[in-house]
């Protein structure tokens, strides 16, 4: 059962390789980058709030 996922044939190497593709891997990386600043700004924030 699990030969069957790692077949070579699985994936399609051209999906990964279209810029579609990387196009949306990009966007989810700046999106992930976003909500980490906010994450650590608000955290930062919280704790400088809490000191006070």
């Amino acid at each position: 059962m699990s030969d069957a996922c790692c077949s070579p044939g699985c994936a399609s190497p051209d999906a990964s390789r279209s810029p579609r593709y990387r196009r949306v891997l990009w966007v989810a990386l700046v999106i992930n980058a976003v909500m980490f600043g906010i994450e650590l700004a608000g955290g930062c924030f919280r704790h400088r709030q809490r000191l006070a």
